[in-house]
């Protein structure tokens, strides 16, 4: 295990701050993220107004203010990220979701002939996503306490799961580097949490379980691989059709946020 409590074999992914052109190489992935979401400034009421409306509803709604920002953050890197892949005003994206909530680009036909996709995530002050020409599922979670652990391991891990994170040296990152592989797993089918967790192990170095992919979902050889960001204290995990290298990632601060990404 590494220090941060990150296990050996995940993957290690640099940051690169030399933002390539608005297109993606055939094969490859860009995971932008940004770990500034609880800053007060995202809630200024122009920022609000930078959203479409639907989602100005759907921050309204959050009670606790870090929500409301961690949310508002995620809407603003999804859109700032995807404008500029699709060369395109943010008020110009459209969204379609599949029967399992999966969101996915309707517009503009540009980018969605180009089969252009992404996948965000969010947890504490971190929000990510990940984009490329291909299916894909990003999950990035806080390393924290868990609520009757043992009673949550059983109903949610498999054997195998549960011995693997059992014997680890830091079984808590090794709980929520299972997690986040699940997540990210079941989010590239276009599943989400839907599947019964427990009934999809993805232990490292184990075979992938096969489900019945939803309508249009083509069925892929995956992989599914952890990653180590430089973002302590959080896991993260990353599932795209194989063979896919290691994602360039993009780091970006509140304000690239707020003022766009240039």
């Amino acid at each position: 295990m590494t220090r941060e409590g990150i296990p050996v074999h995940a993957l290690p992914v640099a940051e690169d701050r030399a933002v390539r052109p608005g297109k993606i190489p055939p094969g490859e992935v860009d995971l932008w993220y940004c770990a500034e979401s609880h800053q007060p400034a995202l809630e200024e009421p122009y920022v609000l107004n930078d959203l479409c409306v639907h989602a100005q509803q759907q921050a309204r709604r959050f009670v606790c203010p870090e929500d409301r920002r961690r949310f508002i953050a995620g809407r603003l890197l999804l859109q700032n990220v995807l404008a500029r892949y699709c060369e395109c005003e943010p008020s110009r994206l459209e969204y379609s979701t599949g029967s399992f909530g999966k969101p996915a680009l309707s517009s503009p036909p540009s980018a969605v002939a180009a089969g252009l996709q992404f996948n965000l995530s969010r947890s504490s002050e971190v929000v990510a996503v990940a984009v490329g020409h291909m299916p894909l599922g990003l999950d990035i979670e806080k390393q924290r306490p868990v609520a009757h652990e043992q009673a949550f391991l059983a109903r949610q891990f498999s054997s195998q799961e549960q011995e693997y994170v059992r014997h680890s040296l830091r079984p808590r990152a090794a709980l929520f580097e299972i997690w986040c592989r699940k997540e990210a797993y079941l989010k590239a089918l276009g599943l989400g949490i839907f599947h019964p967790l427990r009934k999809c192990p993805v232990s490292p170095g184990c075979t992938l379980p096969v489900f019945e992919s939803p309508r249009g979902q083509p069925h892929l050889d995956w992989q599914l691989r952890s990653l180590n960001l430089p973002l302590p204290g959080y896991a993260a995990a990353l599932c795209t059709p194989a063979p896919t290298p290691c994602p360039h990632l993009i780091p970006l601060s509140c304000d690239d946020l707020l003022n766009g990404i240039r």
